[in-house]
């Protein structure tokens, strides 16, 4: 499938040591637009399984939901 969007310009709307907020410029077949997106720097994300099969999990406040939420082990790459 052919991309249907052309980039016209881009440019880093904010950054900090571990994302950054895109905003790009683009055409595509309606017309033009913007198109923002959060780019992550590398990271990882562990499955940890125990003998019986079992998935370790981490709890945490997230912020940005309000509430706590159980996830995957994940985090920043060197």
């Amino acid at each position: 499938m052919k991309n249907p969007y052309k980039t016209i310009s881009s440019r880093v709307v904010y950054k900090n040591p571990w994302m950054r907020l895109i905003e790009d410029k683009i055409t595509h077949r309606d017309g033009k637009g913007i198109y923002s997106y959060v780019d992550k720097l590398p990271g990882v994300v562990v499955v940890a399984l125990t003998a019986k099969k079992e998935i370790y999990l981490v709890g945490q406040w997230r912020y940005a939901i309000k509430k706590y939420s159980w996830e995957l082990p994940m985090g920043r790459v060197e």
